[in-house]
């Protein structure tokens, strides 16, 4: 079945009244209610229920005690021909939303013309939807497109080799433009997660963020950790079992061999259960983004570190004073 298509299946009629069906794509001796009920897809053709987990998608209308959403309302009777139209093709998961009743039926099989969007929606890049102005030169037109889009005020260029040893691609800084700079300082998997989804809500509100990676933070930017950080019970008092919030668990647990691993794979599961991107994509969202990624001299010294072992997003190996300067004026938030 192609989207935005038809397959009609015929059922058992409850009388004579009526006009015949066009030719169908599947017949059933399924009797439903006029009035009331509910219709579901399954992956299984074994006898299931509406709340199954095999079900994909399901219409309840009239009084149905198991809709997606609310039921759609139906106005008609058994005696009475009627239909449930669905509402532009669109599914909103809400019955009610996504059907309405209609007098008229027009039943239409496989065969029938599928409704296609008239014109055909426009490719375009980001930046052809944005436009030089103030409105897109594409406002009332369809397009297809894909990237990241994000709200700035200000141009902000990107470092090109060689780079210096100061921070000099920062916008200009006013007293009416609103910073933030965060600090990481941990390396932990669960540590990682704080300063990146903050700096990203930070840039969806259009505000100018840096990112300063120093001490075992260093290793959210170093290639050969980024995609294997950790998340340990040992020293984290706070740790307990989600399912039993009120249980802490034995620190001597997290000396067992194999427990780092366990918990590790444990929060990764949890993290993508959330659909919560990994640590290199978010960085790699919050440079699109247009975020500053810096790297702090000291912990680049100690670890022994070179350019070429850092995620390519990191802008410059800075100093103290140089992040001092940086973040004058700014909210710094340190994690």
């Amino acid at each position: 079945m192609k989207a935005r298509g038809y397959f009609l299946v015929s059922m058992n009629s409850n009388g004579t009244g009526g006009a015949a069906l066009p030719t169908a794509d599947q017949t059933t001796a399924l009797s439903p209610s006029g009035t009331t009920g509910t219709i579901f897809l399954t992956t299984t053709t074994a006898a299931t229920t509406p709340d199954s987990a095999a079900v994909i998608d399901k219409l309840g209308y009239g009084g149905s005690n198991s809709p997606e959403g609310t039921a759609a309302p139906y106005d008609g009777t058994n005696a009475t021909p009627g239909s449930l139209n669905r509402t532009s093709f669109v599914d909103t998961d809400n019955n009610v939303a996504d059907f309405s009743f209609s007098t008229a039926v027009t039943p239409q099989n496989s065969g029938a013309t599928t409704p296609d969007p008239d014109p055909e929606p426009t490719e375009a890049t980001i930046a052809e939807i944005q436009g030089p102005g103030s409105a897109s030169p594409l406002v009332g037109t369809e397009v297809i497109t894909q990237g990241v889009v994000t709200a700035v005020d200000a141009p902000r260029p990107r470092r090109a080799t060689p780079r210096s040893s100061r921070p000099t691609v920062a916008p200009p800084r006013t007293a009416a433009r609103a910073r933030r700079v965060f600090i990481a300082s941990k390396g932990n998997l669960d540590m990682a997660y704080p300063a990146l989804i903050m700096a990203n809500a930070a840039l969806g509100e259009g505000i100018e963020t840096h990112i300063f990676f120093t001490f075992w933070g260093f290793d959210l930017v170093t290639e050969r950790y980024m995609d294997d950080l950790k998340f340990t019970m040992t020293g984290n008092t706070a740790m307990h079992m989600p399912q039993a919030p009120g249980m802490p668990l034995p620190q001597l647990m997290g000396v067992l061999p194999g427990m780092t691993k366990f918990a590790t794979n444990m929060m990764r599961k949890q993290l993508d259960d959330l659909e919560i991107p990994g640590v290199r994509e978010m960085l790699d969202i919050i440079v699109a983004s247009g975020g500053h990624l810096w790297g702090c001299k000291l912990s680049f010294d100690m670890n022994g570190l070179a350019r070429t072992d850092l995620y390519d997003g990191v802008e410059d190996i800075i100093s103290a004073t140089d992040f001092i300067e940086l973040s004058e004026g700014a909210q710094i938030i340190f994690v």
